[in-house]
């Protein structure tokens, strides 16, 4: 977004962020500003260090993943046609 990475973090993984100084991802509204903690920026200096962005990269693949697999879709429910009543036949 913008000029900014932001990779998927989870409970586990968000503290790393933290500690390098990270934020999440924010945006403004008419109400105020949003703070979506399940994405975290990637500090400038990994971009210039190919194998830890490669090793946050992957750990945020991962995280997505997860996120992924934990949504429940329901299940879509069509609803049946009405039934006609026939008439008796004589």
């Amino acid at each position: 977004m913008g000029n900014s990475l932001y990779f998927a973090v989870n409970d586990v993984t968000r503290p790393k962020y933290q500690k390098m100084g990270s934020d999440c991802f924010r945006y403004a509204t008419k109400k105020g500003r949003v703070d979506v903690t399940r994405f975290y920026e990637v500090p400038g200096e990994l971009l210039e260090s190919p194998a830890q962005l490669m090793a946050l990269a992957t750990e945020a693949i991962g995280v997505a993943a997860s996120y992924k697999n934990a949504v429940k879709v329901a299940p879509k429910v069509v609803p049946k046609k009405p039934t006609v009543a026939r008439k008796p036949t004589a």
